[in-house]
């Protein structure tokens, strides 16, 4: 902008001088010699064209600093494009990997989830086994039970001995005829157990292996009628004491004219 400024006294000088001498000549017909231009005009020219020159050297020399300032920011910025990319890729890479850990972390835990339901039904079927197995030993055990109950020989019991004369309340001293059926040993011995538990109630004639018909089963009283209210105490204390736990057959004595005061307990073989 100076150098433009110092360019102008000359191009003034030389304009109104042009002028002037265009007026004159158009006036008066011809020219006067042209007039020089001052020396300080010059030099300012000069001066204004010196800084011109510099001017537009400094604007290239400033254009190309910028030029090469603005590629080295536009090299920085592909650098730092560049640096965010890869890091960019390595983050989308490193999330793929955690995106592939964590369903392989599923697909583990779903896995694992499969085989512990396996587990459980395997449990559950194990429990139900077992269950089955502990029924199955309880009803063979019950039917072993069963079996040995009905294996087992009659016997009668202390404790059944004194329940049964317990339950007995007769006044006086009656008479009890016990016989055991011909057959087994255990009816013998069954006879003779329940004889010797009766006799603190009665006087007891104890008969074995007699044959007796029909065959009692398991027990069966006679009674002649006068007898009948005993041979009711009788039945309900075996009852009581548990010796038998069927019903006892009573049946009138066939004998009861000959035998008025006729009172007969029979022992067959054990119920099937």
């Amino acid at each position: 902008m100076v150098g433009l400024v110092l360019e102008g006294p000359e191009l003034w000088h030389e304009i109104t001088s042009i002028v002037g001498h265009w007026r004159f000549t158009h006036r008066l017909h011809f020219s006067l010699p042209e007039n020089p231009v001052p020396n300080w005009a010059k030099l300012a020219a000069f001066v204004g064209w010196l800084f011109i020159v510099v001017g537009v050297a400094g604007e290239y020399v400033a254009d190309s600093f910028v030029s090469r300032a603005d590629g080295y920011v536009q090299r920085f910025d592909e650098i730092l494009l560049t640096e965010a990319q890869k890091e960019s890729a390595h983050a989308e890479a490193t999330a793929k990997g955690f995106d592939a850990q964590i369903a392989d972390s599923n697909a583990k835990a779903k896995s694992a989830e499969a085989t512990a339901k396996q587990f459980e039904a395997q449990i559950a079927g194990a429990q139900r086994d077992a269950a089955e197995s502990k029924k199955d030993a309880e009803s063979e055990r019950l039917e072993r039970a069963k079996l040995e109950a009905r294996m087992a020989p009659r016997r009668v019991s202390s404790e059944q001995a004194k329940e049964l004369c317990a339950g007995i309340h007769l006044t006086g001293r009656h008479t009890l005829d016990v016989g055991s059926s011909f057959g087994t040993t255990e009816i013998d011995d069954f006879g003779e157990d329940i004889a010797k538990a009766l006799a603190g109630c009665f006087f007891v004639t104890f008969t074995k292996s007699a044959l007796i018909l029909p065959v009692p089963r398991p027990m069966r009283i006679a009674f002649a009628p006068d007898r009948k209210s005993d041979a009711d105490i009788i039945a309900n204390a075996i009852l009581n004491a548990k010796i038998v736990r069927s019903p006892i057959e009573q049946i009138p004595a066939p004998d009861a004219t000959e035998h008025p005061d006729a009172l007969r307990l029979f022992i067959g073989p054990k119920l099937e």
